[in-house]
């Protein structure tokens, strides 16, 4: 295991630089600008290295879907984001900025629906193998076990109170869910808050997303404006994030540079890279 640790460090590190090619393809920007980019997304891409996880590599692969699309290319995105989501299910939200396009962009008709069609076939292909390698027993226990829980932010061996993991989940409980072990003494003993805390939030970034689609449906730039409000909304409210995660971030926020170099977002991306998170747990 650890041999393999070692090899999967050197893969994400040569990721790095194709995730700033792609950047650079989708964005415009110079090579040095680019491996700068993403060099400042600091604890994000420190952490995908040392902890082997799989963000990095997906966030190259969708630049490189969205460098596709913009070239008129179809099937291919789609295969990517396909693949991908059969391994993470984050990009099936690129497909649901698709779908909204589709409707608000009927000049683009056939790009969109191939490529949303393309992920359809690819992903079933790729269930249909898992649950005839895997058994349908195997299967079965995945989402009870661990797909699921996952959605209700129980993380196996992070507690139900973590806060590691941040997620709405989580802050709910804190305040508002009383333990004798784990939260003695919440904000207010009341297990009903953490429920519509959890509505409150999902209710406004949904409601936001929608009103952000319209006001951009008849825009020159909706295409970016769409995938990247959806890729943003979904991060804003996933279950359970860590600091891994934010490299996620690349992709809406090269959508909204190519349109109009958006100093704001990548502002934000560098400040959120370089959170000083420790400084916060010795508070906790």
């Amino acid at each position: 295991p650890m041999q393999a640790q070692r090899v999967f460090v050197i893969f994400n590190v040569a990721f790095v630089f194709v995730c700033a090619y792609f950047w650079k393809r989708v964005t415009g920007w110079s090579s040095l600008s680019s491996i700068l980019l993403v060099l400042a997304a600091g604890s994000s891409l420190a952490n995908n290295i040392s902890f082997g996880q799989l963000y990095l590599i997906m966030t190259a692969l969708l630049l490189l879907s969205m460098h596709l699309l913009n070239n008129g290319r179809t099937w291919v995105p789609g295969m990517i984001l396909g693949v991908l989501a059969a391994v993470k299910y984050y990009p099936i939200v690129i497909v649901a900025g698709l779908i909204a396009l589709l409707i608000a962009d009927p000049t683009k008709k056939r790009i969109y629906l191939n490529t949303i069609l393309s992920f359809l076939m690819t992903l079933s292909v790729l269930i249909v193998a898992q649950f005839a390698f895997f058994g349908s027993g195997v299967m079965r226990e995945y989402f009870t076990s661990a797909f699921l829980p996952h959605l209700a932010s129980d993380l196996k061996g992070q507690g139900m109170y973590s806060m590691l993991f941040q997620s709405w989940d989580s802050l709910g409980r804190n305040l508002f869910v009383y333990d004798p072990v784990e939260n003695p003494d919440p904000w207010i003993s009341w297990t009903a808050g953490r429920t519509l805390l959890k509505l409150l939030a999902t209710t406004f970034f949904v409601i936001a997303t929608a009103l952000v689609m319209y006001a951009n449906r008849k825009s020159s730039r909706r295409q970016e404006v769409f995938i990247a409000i959806s890729a943003l909304a979904t991060l804003a409210i996933l279950p359970a994030s860590a600091t891994y995660h934010y490299i996620l971030l690349l992709l809406p926020v090269s959508l909204l540079v190519s349109v109009d170099n958006n100093w704001v977002s990548i502002g934000l991306f560098v400040v959120i890279g370089f959170i000083p998170y420790g400084f916060f747990f010795s508070l906790a």
